[in-house]
This record gives C-alpha cells, structure tokens and sequence, in this order.
C-alpha cells in the first residue's frame, strides 16, 4: 500500500521530527505541505495529514491543503503536536475528510504513541513536563 504523509510543522518544528522520525521506520512518501505546492495525492492508497495545532485546531494551512488536494475516497489518518491538551483538535480535519467520502481516518497504531505532546511557548498553559 503506497502511502504519503503530508505535514505543516510550523512554530518549534515539532511534527517535522515526529514524521521524520515515521518516515525512519516506514516505507512512506514525506511531502512538506509549506514548502511543496505541486503534488498529487491521487497516486497514493493511504494519506496521512500531520499538523501542529493552532488555537485548538490543525493549522489553517492543513486544513486548506485537505480541502484543495485530497481525492476523494482514500483511506485517510490523522498525526498531530500539541502544546496543552484541550480537546478534539481533528474535527475541522475530520469533516473534510467526510466531505470527500474518505475511507478513515484511522488510528494509527505505533508502539508507544498516542498523541504527542510537544513545546509549548506560552508559559500561562505550562504546569509542568508533560
């Protein structure tokens, strides 16, 4: 099963290192969603989406990319960073991924990981390590 992940790391660069860190391990295709504006996600079987998240959401230049780039139909997973834990932050992504009768998203299993906590900056939210 081909599979790519796409991925908008932004502030501490915090999900570039969880995906290189996959992409490691894994037979995938890395595509940066910043830098990378001329792909097609057609030729994939699986499409990750990877994201910090931003006021309780994925970035808004995700969100964008899913809703330019993603075929419909594809079996589709979630990765995400986060500074404070507050909630469901793949809603926005999830209805996306519905609109384009995607198969998922999926629980990724990896041995370890369920969420990742990351950097968080603004010291108000921080009680603490992780």
């Amino acid at each position: 099963m081909k599979t790519a992940i796409v991925y908008v790391s932004m502030h501490h660069k915090n999900t570039k290192k969880l995906v290189d860190a996959i992409a490691e391990q894994y037979d995938v295709t890395v595509i940066d969603g910043v830098r990378d504006h001329d792909f097609n996600l057609a030729e994939f079987d699986r499409i990750g989406f990877a994201s910090g998240i931003a006021f309780g959401r994925f970035y808004p230049q995700m969100l964008k990319i899913m809703n330019d780039k993603l075929p419909e139909g594809k079996d589709v997973f979630f990765l995400y960073t986060y500074g404070v834990k507050a909630g469901m932050y793949c809603n926005a992504a999830r209805k996306i991924a519905e609109a384009k009768k995607s198969k998922g998203p999926r629980r990724v299993r990896m041995p370890g990981l369920r969420h990742l906590r990351a950097y968080e900056t603004d010291r108000r939210h921080f009680k603490g390590p992780p």
